[in-house]
């Protein structure tokens, strides 16, 4: 039998089973089956379509008579030995000392999502011809085609644009949300967190691309735009901006590698003021973004750490990140004397007036000690010496943080802008200039 004709059949078995039984008894079935990774029985169709009703008489006596199961399977089984048969398309699935076993168990657990994402799509009723010749052909055009196009998208809150629209090239934009992007799953995250706490979440970022298979599978292959936009916008300007977690899928309706990518943000109002971009920010943002795309290893290690200060509740570890980020941008060689060597190079990188470089230094100094207390178990909120240390500062730990997340800010731009400054040769060589 043709392969369109078992995936025509195994879908017509869905959909007699889900009219006979009613989709709350067929969802909850399915994902009795299938161990809640089911093929129309997802959390997502089942909260979309149907309350969990009574059905449990169904789940105990019928969920093993459910002959869609069979239609499925057949037909899932026998398009993975067509992939396995055309191994210069398939390639891009494996690694080269895949085993063929291995290969046959890995496409059955990515095809088992083919009718869920059917059923999500086309609902409890059953869809129409047009509509299963369109997932056919994504299906096929998925498995056997050369490229997939494919979309990552985030929702910022916190965050407001002058302009309605930002082009940022190579399919990346920043626009409105209108009322057709509001997904399930931000309902949902609104739901968990409150309408009080992400009612703001009214921009989003789009990256639309084309990517070959191995690209699309191997997603750390193709660095994210979505990320470095993110991080871009940080260190453009402070403000409390987070993103509600993203969707990296295939553009067409069939989607196996959906799911979320990145780090999902719960909001944080006490970060400040909300996020503004500004028209004449957008010159700064491209290089921004153009320079965090180019860069190394060697910068995204510390970066990591200034986005991680973002996601701390205390203020005390919010800081104690912060100084992480500097000391792997100002001494990453981890010899001897890491405080002196980090407030002295600083402070001479970022201050060109000398009077101002020595309290720049005993600033540095000063907050490497606090970060030292935390990381052996102290407490900056109720330590008498520390505090005394902060006011020498500023009034609190919270506008500390504020002065040294700007500074932070300003030493991963110089080194994005000028990477050559930050080689440990020219870390020294600057002290003796």
């Amino acid at each position: 039998m043709a392969l369109r004709e078992m995936f025509q059949q195994a879908v017509a078995a869905i959909y007699h089973q889900i009219e006979t039984a009613g989709p709350a008894a067929y969802a909850m079935s399915v994902e009795t089956a299938w161990e809640v990774r089911s093929i129309a029985g997802s959390r997502h169709f089942h909260e979309k379509f149907v309350p969990r009703a009574d059905a449990r008489h169904f789940v105990q006596r019928e969920w093993s008579q459910l002959s869609s199961l069979a239609a499925v399977a057949a037909f899932n089984s026998a398009l993975a030995e067509a992939v396995l048969a055309t191994p210069q398309r398939a390639g891009g699935f494996f690694d080269a000392d895949t085993d063929n076993q291995t290969k046959r168990e890995r496409l059955l657990d990515l095809l088992q999502n083919t009718f869920a994402n059917l059923t999500y799509a086309a609902g409890p009723s059953r869809p129409d011809a047009a509509t299963i010749e369109r997932f056919w052909q994504g299906l096929n055009e998925w498995l056997f085609g050369e490229t997939i196009l494919t979309i990552e998208s985030a929702f910022i809150g916190n965050f407001t644009s002058e302009v309605a629209t930002l082009d940022l090239g190579e399919g990346l934009r920043v626009s409105k949300v209108t009322d057709d992007d509001l997904s399930d799953w931000v309902s949902e995250g609104r739901r968990r967190w409150g309408v009080e706490a992400i009612h703001n979440v009214d921009w989003r970022i789009v990256w639309e691309y084309t990517a070959t298979r191995e690209e699309y599978l191997h997603g750390s292959k193709l660095p994210s735009r979505v990320d470095a936009l993110r991080l871009a916008l940080r260190l453009l300007k402070p403000g409390g901006l987070w993103l509600r977690f993203w969707q990296h899928r295939s553009k067409h309706p069939v989607v196996f590698y959906g799911g979320t990518r990145g780090r999902d943000e719960a909001p944080r109002p006490r970060r400040g003021n909300p996020f503004r971009l500004l028209a004449a920010d957008e010159p700064e943002l491209r290089r921004l973004l153009g320079a965090i795309l180019r860069s190394n290893f060697t910068f995204y290690s510390p970066a990591k750490r200034f986005e991680d200060s973002y996601h701390e509740v205390r203020t005390s570890e919010q800081l104690a990140d912060l100084v992480i980020t500097l000391e792997g941008l100002f001494a990453p060689e981890k010899a001897d004397a890491i405080a002196y060597r980090l407030a002295m190079r600083a402070a001479k990188l970022l201050e060109t007036e000398k009077p101002k470089r020595e309290p720049l230094f005993r600033l540095f100094k000063d907050v490497y000690g606090l970060r030292s207390k935390l990381l052996h178990g102290g407490e900056l909120e109720h330590d008498r010496e520390a505090q005394k240390t902060i006011r020498k500062h500023a009034v609190d730990l919270w506008e500390l943080v504020k002065r040294v997340e700007e500074l932070t800010r300003r030493a991963l731009r110089e080194r994005l802008y000028a990477p050559e400054r930050f080689t440990h040769e020219s870390l020294d060589r600057m002290l003796l200039e």
